[in-house]
C-alpha cells in the first residue's frame, strides 16, 4: 500500500508541477505576445506623420481638389512615360488621401444626398481614361 501511495502522490505532484509550469509558460507567452502587439501598434502609428501636402477642411474641398487634378490631367501635354508615371504616382497619392479624408469626415451625416464615394469612383474612372489616352497617344474626348 505504501508503494502505491508514494507512486500515486509522486505522479500527482509531478502532474501538478507540470501543470503549474505550463501555466507559467502560457502566461509568459501571452505576455510576450501582448508586448509584441503593443510594440507593433506603436511603431505603425508612429510611422504616420501629418506631413501630408493636402490640408482640407471638408469633403467638398477634397473632391474639388480631385476635380482640379482631373482638369490638369486633361490639359497636360507631357506624353513621355516619365511624365505619365509621375502623374500616376501623384494620382494614387491624391486618391488615397481623398478617400481617407472622406472616410474620416463626420460632417457627411448632415448631407444625406451627397455620396462622395460615388463621386470619387467617377473621378477615378475619368482620370484613368485620361492617363490611358495620353499613354496611347489618343486625343481626349470631351
Amino acid at each position: 500500500m505504501r508503494l502505491f501511495t508514494s507512486f500515486f502522490f509522486a505522479s500527482r505532484s509531478r502532474h501538478l508541477l507540470t501543470k503549474s509550469y505550463s501555466r507559467v509558460v502560457s502566461v509568459g507567452r501571452r505576455s510576450a505576445t501582448t508586448l509584441a502587439i503593443a510594440i507593433a501598434t506603436l511603431s505603425i502609428n508612429s510611422c504616420g506623420t501629418d506631413d501630408s501636402p493636402y490640408k482640407w477642411k471638408t469633403s467638398a474641398e477634397a473632391l474639388g481638389y480631385y476635380r482640379e487634378f482631373l482638369e490638369q490631367s486633361r490639359t497636360a501635354d507631357n506624353v513621355t512615360m516619365e511624365g505619365i508615371t509621375k502623374d500616376i504616382v501623384a494620382w494614387q497619392t491624391l486618391e488615397d488621401s481623398v478617400v481617407a479624408f472622406v472616410n474620416r469626415d463626420t460632417t457627411l451625416v448632415h448631407q444625406p444626398h451627397l455620396h462622395p464615394m460615388d463621386i470619387i469612383k467617377g473621378l477615378h474612372d475619368s482620370v484613368r481614361d485620361e492617363i490611358l489616352n495620353r499613354a496611347q497617344g489618343k486625343a481626349t474626348n470631351l
